[in-house]
Protein backbone atom coordinates (compact mmCIF):
# COMPACT_ATOMS: atom_id res chain seq x y z
CA UNK A 1 0.00 0.00 0.00
CA UNK A 2 0.97 3.66 -0.80
CA UNK A 3 2.30 6.08 1.88
CA UNK A 4 -0.14 8.54 3.05
CA UNK A 5 0.42 12.32 2.32
CA UNK A 6 1.08 15.15 4.37
CA UNK A 7 -2.12 16.81 3.53
CA UNK A 8 -3.80 13.62 4.99
CA UNK A 9 -1.81 13.65 8.06
CA UNK A 10 -2.29 17.31 9.03
CA UNK A 11 -6.15 17.10 8.37
CA UNK A 12 -6.44 13.79 10.58
CA UNK A 13 -4.13 15.19 13.58
CA UNK A 14 -6.57 18.38 13.20
CA UNK A 15 -9.91 16.38 13.05
CA UNK A 16 -10.46 16.32 17.03
CA UNK A 17 -9.76 20.13 17.22
CA UNK A 18 -13.99 20.33 17.73
CA UNK A 19 -14.35 17.35 20.25
CA UNK A 20 -11.64 18.96 22.34
CA UNK A 21 -13.03 22.30 22.24
CA UNK A 22 -16.73 20.73 23.71
CA UNK A 23 -14.93 18.56 25.86
CA UNK A 24 -13.38 21.89 27.29
CA UNK A 25 -16.55 23.36 27.79
CA UNK A 26 -18.07 20.75 29.23
CA UNK A 27 -14.84 19.99 31.76
CA UNK A 28 -14.98 23.91 32.36
CA UNK A 29 -18.69 25.16 32.86
CA UNK A 30 -21.02 24.75 35.38
CA UNK A 31 -23.60 25.59 33.34
CA UNK A 32 -23.54 22.80 30.46
CA UNK A 33 -25.83 20.05 31.89
CA UNK A 34 -26.02 16.72 29.88
CA UNK A 35 -28.62 16.85 27.15
CA UNK A 36 -27.96 20.49 26.32
CA UNK A 37 -27.00 22.12 22.70
CA UNK A 38 -22.89 21.48 23.75
CA UNK A 39 -23.53 17.85 24.61
CA UNK A 40 -25.39 16.61 21.77
CA UNK A 41 -22.74 18.36 19.61
CA UNK A 42 -19.98 16.61 21.27
CA UNK A 43 -21.48 13.35 21.00
CA UNK A 44 -22.60 14.12 17.15
CA UNK A 45 -18.92 15.16 16.04
CA UNK A 46 -17.43 11.89 17.94
CA UNK A 47 -20.01 10.00 16.67
CA UNK A 48 -19.02 11.53 13.19
CA UNK A 49 -15.21 11.05 13.67
CA UNK A 50 -16.46 7.19 14.75
CA UNK A 51 -17.32 6.82 11.44
CA UNK A 52 -15.01 8.16 9.19
CA UNK A 53 -12.69 4.86 9.46
CA UNK A 54 -15.73 2.75 8.86
CA UNK A 55 -16.14 4.88 5.80
CA UNK A 56 -12.15 4.17 5.03
CA UNK A 57 -13.04 0.58 5.51
CA UNK A 58 -16.04 0.21 3.27
CA UNK A 59 -14.09 1.93 0.72
CA UNK A 60 -10.82 0.09 1.10
CA UNK A 61 -12.87 -3.04 1.40
CA UNK A 62 -14.87 -2.33 -1.99
CA UNK A 63 -11.57 -2.38 -4.09
CA UNK A 64 -11.96 -5.88 -3.46
CA UNK A 65 -12.28 -7.46 -6.78
CA UNK A 66 -14.23 -10.45 -5.17
CA UNK A 67 -16.98 -9.87 -2.63
CA UNK A 68 -19.28 -11.72 -0.54
CA UNK A 69 -20.92 -14.57 -2.60
CA UNK A 70 -17.44 -15.73 -4.29
CA UNK A 71 -15.62 -15.85 -1.18
CA UNK A 72 -15.84 -17.26 2.44
CA UNK A 73 -17.64 -15.73 5.00
CA UNK A 74 -13.99 -15.58 6.76
CA UNK A 75 -12.21 -13.47 3.98
CA UNK A 76 -10.95 -10.40 5.97
CA UNK A 77 -12.31 -8.22 3.00
CA UNK A 78 -15.93 -9.55 3.63
CA UNK A 79 -15.58 -8.77 7.26
CA UNK A 80 -14.40 -5.63 6.97
CA UNK A 81 -17.44 -4.88 4.87
CA UNK A 82 -19.72 -6.25 7.54
CA UNK A 83 -17.58 -4.32 10.39
CA UNK A 84 -17.32 -0.86 8.58
CA UNK A 85 -20.91 0.32 9.59
CA UNK A 86 -20.34 -0.93 12.85
CA UNK A 87 -18.75 2.58 14.21
CA UNK A 88 -21.24 4.28 12.59
CA UNK A 89 -24.29 2.36 14.13
CA UNK A 90 -22.38 2.99 17.71
CA UNK A 91 -21.88 6.57 17.41
CA UNK A 92 -25.65 6.69 16.17
CA UNK A 93 -26.77 4.77 19.60
CA UNK A 94 -24.25 6.96 21.22
CA UNK A 95 -26.10 10.12 20.40
CA UNK A 96 -29.35 8.09 21.23
CA UNK A 97 -28.60 7.97 24.58
CA UNK A 98 -27.54 11.56 25.07
CA UNK A 99 -30.76 12.88 23.50
CA UNK A 100 -32.28 10.80 26.38
CA UNK A 101 -30.18 12.02 29.02
CA UNK A 102 -27.67 9.12 29.07
CA UNK A 103 -24.57 10.85 28.89
CA UNK A 104 -22.23 9.36 30.92
CA UNK A 105 -23.32 5.70 29.05
CA UNK A 106 -22.96 7.89 25.48
CA UNK A 107 -19.42 8.77 26.19
CA UNK A 108 -18.77 5.33 28.02
CA UNK A 109 -19.95 3.84 24.66
CA UNK A 110 -17.94 6.44 22.27
CA UNK A 111 -14.37 5.33 24.61
CA UNK A 112 -15.24 1.79 23.89
CA UNK A 113 -16.13 2.01 20.52
CA UNK A 114 -13.29 4.07 19.17
CA UNK A 115 -10.93 2.02 20.76
CA UNK A 116 -12.70 -1.07 19.44
CA UNK A 117 -11.95 0.79 16.09
CA UNK A 118 -8.25 1.02 16.85
CA UNK A 119 -7.96 -3.06 17.70
CA UNK A 120 -9.93 -3.65 14.45
CA UNK A 121 -7.38 -1.14 12.40
CA UNK A 122 -4.70 -2.65 13.76
CA UNK A 123 -5.53 -6.14 12.05
CA UNK A 124 -6.26 -4.71 9.07
CA UNK A 125 -2.64 -3.01 9.15
CA UNK A 126 -0.75 -6.20 9.94
CA UNK A 127 -2.67 -7.44 6.64
CA UNK A 128 -1.49 -4.83 4.93
CA UNK A 129 -4.67 -3.24 3.90
CA UNK A 130 -4.31 0.01 5.67
CA UNK A 131 -1.46 2.75 4.18
CA UNK A 132 1.80 3.03 5.91
CA UNK A 133 1.05 5.31 8.77
CA UNK A 134 -2.30 4.99 9.02
CA UNK A 135 -2.17 2.92 12.03
CA UNK A 136 0.16 5.70 14.52
CA UNK A 137 -2.16 8.21 13.14
CA UNK A 138 -5.65 6.28 14.63
CA UNK A 139 -3.40 5.83 17.74
CA UNK A 140 -2.73 9.67 17.91
CA UNK A 141 -6.24 10.74 17.28
CA UNK A 142 -7.70 7.84 19.62
CA UNK A 143 -5.98 8.56 22.62
CA UNK A 144 -6.41 12.19 22.10
CA UNK A 145 -10.03 11.11 22.13
CA UNK A 146 -10.00 9.02 25.14
CA UNK A 147 -8.10 11.35 26.89
CA UNK A 148 -10.61 14.59 26.42
CA UNK A 149 -13.42 11.86 27.08
CA UNK A 150 -11.54 10.71 29.78
CA UNK A 151 -11.41 13.88 31.20
CA UNK A 152 -15.47 14.39 30.79
CA UNK A 153 -16.46 11.11 32.96
CA UNK A 154 -14.14 12.36 35.61
CA UNK A 155 -15.82 15.59 35.21
CA UNK A 156 -19.25 13.77 35.42
CA UNK A 157 -18.26 11.56 38.15
CA UNK A 158 -16.92 14.63 40.43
Amino acid sequence: MRRMSLLSILLGLCSPIPLIILSLGIIFSFSIHPGSFVWIALVSYGALMLAFPGGIHWGLGMQQSIILPARAMNSFENWRLFLSILPGILGWIALMLTANQHALASIFLLMFSFIMVLFFERKAQRLGETPSGYLALRWVITLEVEFFLSLIVIRLIL
